[in-house]
This record gives structure tokens, C-alpha cells and sequence, in this order.
């Protein structure tokens, strides 16, 4: 075959999104009876797409275009996005700890936190979003999710509030909330790395551990039911401890940023003091009824949406909790200050006192 003849076959079969390298044209070549060696193909396809083979390079980073973040002050723009390395999927023992986050863009400080039984329901999320406006009395200007189904009650609850509270602010123009894809929602998903950094990592395995060691065993009911009851108010307290550390620390400086960096400031005084490091605050106060008006109006309420156990359950558990053997002779500490390390010895000693208190159960809900 003449060297044109051959470049024209290759690039014939090239895909126009550069993804088929030398080997994969050859085959499709050969099955037409044409036969090319692989090493003249590497050769015409550098000559005629050098940039698409490059980018085949193994261990080549195909990196998204950055530019830089801009709002004009705290509440201009929250985004919020679920954190799914301790849920169900990851950990893989038939519970989880999914959690829910919420971050002002321009001064960089967490404003929501929290571990919730499920982040993939439009109710619970519902109700995260105004338990973040009931807290601060306040609505931003937008928020920014990745547009997942569950962010439909908390986009309806912001665009209503909007409408009431902002009317001078034109929607089309100045829109209650915008989806973007995760790889793009940068201001939240950047957190999650630091959060596994800092804890994520450790309380991964920390909770593996009860299966890893069969302490626990998804079967039983009494055991989903004490997961749920003590393993959430310990994860909340190192979210609000990473809370406390993110939002009281100064980040470092960024030059060319485009928001408030370095200086020795930190993101919670970047919030609470906007004009002084070139913002404004552009938050609109909302009053607490017509938060609660939004809450009555939800098909599902927040204790069902947002509770982990049952009440009779939560009553039995603190009693046998305050009761236990290893607590009769000394001091008994919430269970949200439970060092984590304990939570499973803890787990273990509760077990054969719930099991004497759940005795008319079905014995095959009780299995340990």
C-alpha cells in the first residue's frame, strides 16, 4: 500500500474524539482485510493527530479548565452537596452515615454540617436547608447544588422565600438557585478532600471495624436500631469540631483571588465582617414563622425526615446506656462525647441489655 493509500485508511478509522490508539485501528483495519503495521499507524497518527494520541498517554491527567471563583459577599451564593465516603455504598455493612454540607462561596466558611439517615431524599435535604435558615434567619441570594433530585424541596423552599422576601430581585436575572455538575460545584466538593484528610479516613475505618470483627450484624433490628442511636451524635461532634477548625483558621493567601485570602483573617471573620476585607453582606432576613409555615407544609416532617431511631428506642437505649455495668461507679458522659475508639465496646456492652428489654421481639430480629 503507497504511504498515502496508508495514511488515508488510518485516518479513516480514526475516532473523532481520540479515544482509539494504534492497536485499536489496526484491528479495525485487519477485519477489512487491510493490513498496517502498528508502528506506521503510531507514525501517521502522530503526523496527523499528535494532541489526541498524547492525551492516550497512561497516567495522562485530563484536568478541567480552571478560572477563578467570584461572588460580592457572604450569602451571595451557598453551595450545598452531599458526602457519600461513610454511607451505605462505601461502607459497605448495610448501614451508613451519609452527611450534608452547605458553603458560603465568598468568605470560604462552613455554615451547615451534618450527618443525616439519608442524603438522597427531597424531605430530609427539605428540612437541612431550613434548619440553615431558621439558624441564621437568613436566605442568600442563590444557592448551587448539582441538581440530584433530592435538591427539589430545598430549591422550591428558596425560590418561594425569594420571591417573598427579595421581590425587587428579578429571578431570571438573579436566579434562587443554579445546578451545576459536582466537578464543577467546586466550593463544596473542594471540602470533602480536606474533611477525609482530616477525620474521613479515620472514622471509615473506625465504623468498618464493626463489621470487620462481626461486633455487628445488619440482621438484627436491635442492631441497626443502637448503629443508629450511637454511632451519629459521635460523627456530628467531629463534624462541628471540623466546623470549628475550618472556619477559625486563616487560609493561606491566593494571589490573582478574586474573594478575600491570607492577611491573617479567617473564613469566620471574612463572614462576620465583610466590608472590612471588601464585601457586603447580602443576606435577606426571613422570620422564623414563615420558615415554620414551609416546614407544616412538607409531606414528611423533620422527625421522621432527619430521625435515626424511634423514640420508645431512644428511651430504652439511654437507660440501659446510664445502666451498664462499666458506668455504675463512675461519671456518665453524653453519648455524643463517646470517643470514637469506644463507640464499639460500648455497642457490645449495651447489647445484652436491650436484648433483655426487647424479649416479646422476634426472636429473629434479635439475632446477634
Amino acid at each position: 500500500m503507497a504511504p498515502e493509500e496508508a495514511q488515508q485508511a488510518v485516518m479513516d478509522k480514526t475516532d473523532v474524539h481520540g479515544r482509539h490508539g494504534a492497536n485499536r485501528i489496526r484491528q479495525k483495519l485487519a477485519r477489512e482485510g487491510v493490513r498496517i503495521p502498528r508502528a506506521q499507524i503510531r507514525d501517521i497518527l502522530y503526523e496527523n493527530a499528535p494532541l489526541a494520541l498524547d492525551d492516550r498517554v497512561p497516567g495522562r491527567k485530563k484536568c478541567l479548565p480552571r478560572k477563578a471563583l467570584t461572588a460580592d459577599g457572604p450569602f451571595h451564593e451557598v453551595s450545598c452537596d452531599g458526602h457519600d465516603k461513610l454511607g451505605h455504598l462505601a461502607l459497605q455493612m448495610g448501614v451508613g452515615l451519609p452527611i450534608y454540607g452547605m458553603r458560603d462561596k465568598w468568605s470560604g466558611a462552613i455554615l451547615r454540617l451534618v450527618v443525616i439517615p439519608n442524603n438522597r431524599t427531597m424531605m430530609a435535604i427539605g428540612h437541612v436547608y431550613l434548619d440553615f435558615v431558621q439558624e441564621f434567619g437568613a436566605i442568600p441570594i442563590q444557592i448551587t447544588v448539582d441538581g440530584g433530585s433530592e435538591t427539589g424541596e430545598m430549591v422550591l423552599s428558596q425560590t418561594t422565600l425569594r420571591s417573598i422576601y427579595t421581590p425587587a430581585l428579578d429571578l431570571d436575572k438573579y436566579p434562587a438557585s443554579k445546578s451545576l455538575r459536582s466537578v464543577h460545584n467546586t466550593t463544596i466538593e473542594g471540602l470533602w478532600h480536606f474533611f477525609r484528610e482530616d477525620q474521613g479516613y479515620n472514622f471509615f475505618d473506625l465504623v468498618r471495624k464493626g463489621a470487620d470483627d462481626r461486633i455487628f450484624n445488619c440482621n438484627s433490628k436491635i442492631h441497626l436500631d443502637l448503629f443508629h442511636w450511637l454511632w451519629p451524635p459521635v460523627i456530628q461532634r467531629a463534624l462541628d469540631g471540623f466546623v470549628d477548625w475550618w472556619n477559625n483558621k486563616p487560609p493561606r493567601n491566593q494571589k490573582g483571588k478574586l474573594m478575600p485570602s491570607g492577611g491573617g483573617a479567617t473564613p469566620m471573620d471574612f463572614l462576620r465582617e465583610p466590608a472590612a476585607y471588601g464585601g457586603e453582606t447580602l443576606a435577606t432576613p426571613v422570620p422564623l414563622d414563615a420558615v415554620q409555615k414551609l416546614r407544616n407544609a412538607m409531606e414528611v416532617s423533620r422527625d421522621v425526615a432527619l430521625g435515626w431511631v424511634s423514640d420508645d428506642f431512644a428511651d430504652i437505649a439511654q437507660r440501659v446506656y446510664e445502666t451498664r455495668p462499666s458506668v455504675l461507679d463512675s461519671e456518665v458522659v453524653p453519648v455524643r462525647e463517646i470517643p470514637p475508639e469506644s463507640v464499639w465496646d460500648v455497642f457490645e456492652e449495651m447489647l445484652p441489655g436491650l436484648l433483655n428489654s426487647y424479649q416479646h421481639i422476634d426472636p429473629v430480629l434479635l439475632t446477634v
